[in-house]
């Protein structure tokens, strides 16, 4: 059991990620009150990121204090915030001017990645991860713990 220890980390890292980005990700589709063909694709961008994250993550888990695997991760979850990203960004674009457009603009995962935040996190967590690979991990739990506390106000009034 204490063998697998890391690869269990890893999991429970893994579902978190999927739980915080299915929070937001139904958050900004259940106010959206119009999707396009190019919100459809832009979605299936973001789909096909999220669908790394179980790769990444065995890999990860079985090889915690290896580089290769702890890069391949912050790759993807880089990949997975640009698509994320992207995803938002066209969604206001199908909303502007509305309200719903502002309240896309003003949640916590948008606002970090349309910063300069997300360059500079990920920039650490390469330095990081060269030093103590684990780092990757860690730093992305302690990501999505913010994520999940902090929250867009009306986040628990959508239907």
């Amino acid at each position: 059991m204490i063998a697998d220890t890391p690869y269990l980390f890893a999991y429970i890292v893994s579902f978190l990620f999927v739980g915080v980005a299915w929070y937001n990700h139904h958050y900004m589709f259940a106010i959206a009150t119009r999707l396009t063909k190019r919100v459809y694709w832009v979605n299936n961008a973001w789909l096909l990121a999220m669908s790394f994250l179980p790769v990444a993550t065995a890999w990860a888990g079985e090889y915690l204090n290896e580089r290769g695997p702890e890069y391949f991760y912050l790759g993807v979850f880089f990949v997975w915030s640009i698509a994320y990203w992207l995803l938002t960004r066209v969604l206001i674009a199908e909303h502007r001017g509305t309200s719903v457009a502002e309240k896309l603009a003003a949640m916590p995962p948008y606002r970090f990645m349309n910063s300069w935040q997300l360059p500079t996190f990920t920039a650490i967590l390469a330095v990081l991860v060269y030093f103590f690979p684990p780092a990757c991990l860690i730093a992305t739990l302690g990501e999505l713990i913010y994520m999940a506390l902090h929250t867009s106000p009306d986040s628990d009034q959508v239907v």
